[in-house]
Order: C-alpha cells, then sequence, then structure tokens
C-alpha cells in the first residue's frame, strides 16, 4: 500500500486522487502537494497557514505547514490543491537576526541552533569534526538559511530537511538502500546525463584571513584537458585548510554532478520496506543509458498519478557530495 493522508487539527484527510511530496539534500524544506477531484465541506480547515502532517503507510513523510489552499470548479467538476513545505520553511524564508550581529569561535552546528531558535527549528548534526569558526558575520538582510549555506559551501556540508520539519547538517552517507535499480526489472523509466560542460581544469579559490589577506588554494582536474579556470571567491573569512577543502569541494561537486539519471520505480519503497530516501546510496544496472554503478540519492519525490504510486529518483555519481570515486564503475566515462 502506498497511501498518503494530511493531519490538521487532530483529523486525518484521506483519498487524494493524486500528490507529489519531495525530499532532496539541495534542500532544507521538504515540499508537498495534494489534490483532490471533490470539494467536501470539511476541507475548509486546511487553510493556509496552518501546522500540518503529511503520512503514508511507511510514517511520516513531512511535518510542517499549509503555503497554499486552492480550490477550484468549472461547469462540471471541482477540484482542490493543497501545498506547503516542512517546518525550517520559515528558516529558509526569513532573515537571520542574532543581537550580536555576528559569531566567535563556534561551529556550524552552534551557530545554526542559535540562528534557529527563534524559529523553534531542531538543527542536528552527527558530523565528529566540526571545528569552531574563528569570525562569521551575518550580512544585513540575508536569511537564516542563506547565512548557515556560506558555512556550509565553505566545509564541504549539506543542509537537508528532514522529516520531523528539521535540518540535519550532514556530509554525503555511504548508508545504502536495499536491492538495486536494474533494467528490464523494477526500472520503469530512465533517462542520464554525462557532461563536462560545467567542469574546469582548474578552480582557484581566493580568500583572506587576519594573518594572511591573500590565500589561495588551486584544485586541477585531471580528467578536462582543456585550459578552462574558474575562480571562486571564498564566502566567509578562510585559512590555508579551509581553503583547500573549498578548492576540492568545488571539483568533486562539479565532476560528480557530471553524471546524472532520473529514474523512476514502482512503489515507495526499496526491496526491504524502506523509504527511499535522500542522500542513500543505491546501485543503477541500466545498459541501455551506459550507467552501472553506485549512485547517490539526491532528490526523492513519491508521487501518485494516472501510473500509480511511483518514486521519481534524482541521481548524481556521489562524489556530488563528498563520495569516493569507485574506480570499477562501467558507467560511460566511468569516474573520470
Amino acid at each position: 500500500m502506498s497511501n498518503v493522508s494530511i493531519i490538521v487539527g487532530g483529523q486525518i484527510y484521506s483519498g487524494w486522487l493524486s500528490f507529489t511530496v519531495t525530499a532532496s539534500v539541495k534542500n532544507a524544506c521538504r515540499t508537498f502537494r495534494l489534490n483532490l477531484a471533490e470539494l467536501p465541506g470539511g476541507l475548509w480547515a486546511l487553510l493556509a497557514g496552518n501546522p500540518c502532517q503529511v503520512v503514508s503507510d511507511y510514517g511520516l513523510l513531512v511535518d510542517g505547514y499549509i503555503d497554499d489552499f486552492a480550490p477550484s470548479f468549472d461547469g462540471s467538476s471541482h477540484s482542490v490543491g493543497v501545498s506547503g513545505r516542512s517546518k525550517s520553511c520559515d528558516f529558509v524564508d526569513c532573515a537571520a537576526i542574532y543581537e550580536q550581529g555576528g559569531f566567535k569561535d563556534k561551529t556550524i552546528l552552534e551557530i545554526g541552533q542559535l540562528l534557529g531558535e527563534p524559529f523553534g527549528l531542531q538543527i542536528i548534526s552527527d558530523e565528529k569534526d566540526l571545528t569552531p569558526i574563528p569570525k562569521f558575520q551575518i550580512s544585513q538582510g540575508e536569511t537564516a538559511f542563506a547565512a548557515l549555506e556560506k558555512l556550509a559551501k565553505q566545509q564541504g556540508l549539506l543542509l537537508i530537511g528532514t522529516a520531523d520539519g528539521g535540518i540535519d547538517i550532514t556530509k554525503a552517507k555511504d548508508k545504502r538502500q536495499a536491492g538495486e535499480l536494474v533494467e528490464g526489472i523494477n526500472i520503469l523509466s530512465a533517462n542520464c546525463t554525462f557532461s563536462h560542460a560545467k567542469r574546469f581544469s582548474e578552480y582557484i579559490i581566493k580568500g583572506q584571513s587576519k594573518a594572511d589577506s591573500k590565500l589561495k588554494y588551486v584544485a586541477e582536474d585531471a580528467a578536462i584537458t582543456r585550459y578552462r579556470p574558474t575562480i571562486i571567491i571564498a564566502e566567509t573569512d578562510m585559512d590555508a585548510e579551509r581553503c583547500k577543502a573549498r578548492a576540492e569541494w568545488a571539483m568533486n561537486r562539479a565532476a560528480g554532478e557530471g553524471t546524472s539519471a532520473a529514474i523512476t520505480v514502482r512503489g515507495m519503497a526499496d526491496t526491504a520496506g524502506d523509504l527511499y530516501e535522500p542522500n542513500n546510496l543505491i546501485f543503477v544496472n541500466c545498459p541501455t543509458m551506459k550507467i552501472q554503478q553506485d549512485m547517490l540519492i539526491e532528490e526523492v519525490s513519491w508521487t501518485k498519478g494516472q501510473q500509480g504510486t511511483v518514486t521519481n529518483l534524482a541521481l548524481v555519481d556521489p562524489r556530488a557530495y563528498g563520495g569516493e570515486a569507485q574506480k570499477t564503475s562501467k558507467s560511460s566515462g566511468g569516474f573520470a
């Protein structure tokens, strides 16, 4: 079964004709949209701004708020659409306000928790090597998420929206989905892209610190044989180690994103009955698309429509999010 319901004010609303719920390593918010062909009077409780939970047979998908309630009708039908995001939406949308204006000697987790406190937002991390940042200043008018994202990029970290409405500060994991995605077995449709368009031969990071106003590090992508340099100005104060990490992150991110796939499978869960989740690995064996390797799930969209309930998976080479290159890859171009 792959039923999805929305709970508002303790009342469960089921029977949706179509739905899409999306979770991504690129977004600190999960999103949902539910559609119904009729307009029962009770649905008027699903007002914009109301807290809600979107649940499935596999558990909680989104804990958040309704953004939009959109009823409509014509001469022959009535319908209603309900859409929203997880609780972290306020952190993403709203200005970062902190009395001191900046932080000294705090980790990204500590900064995130201080910025998230006014929103009642839970920000977590199981990363053990988060080092204190000597100085970090909030720019006037930037959102809380934008401020935290600058630090995340610098340290090669992800800000992933969780089912309970919080944000997980994390890196690419080696957790695997059960089973594989195999052409002719469980792949309904697939398309893949192998691209060098956004890759460069040199990633030149420039930054500064109190001790050195001209920090620089160059990471070289050996797979790009043409002269294609790019310069990235560091988003925050740097030191030599963070400058190096930022350059290597940019290089690996571009290389990883150069191998991507969009695959649709039946249902919402893997062979073990666990939901497909972002930041998990799964092996893809799709010879027609010339892809045979581990891929990282970048985005999951659990969807019900005319074709029944399916999961649309956006997949990338694990290097896009800090994973390791696999020398045994049989994909087109391998992990070049």
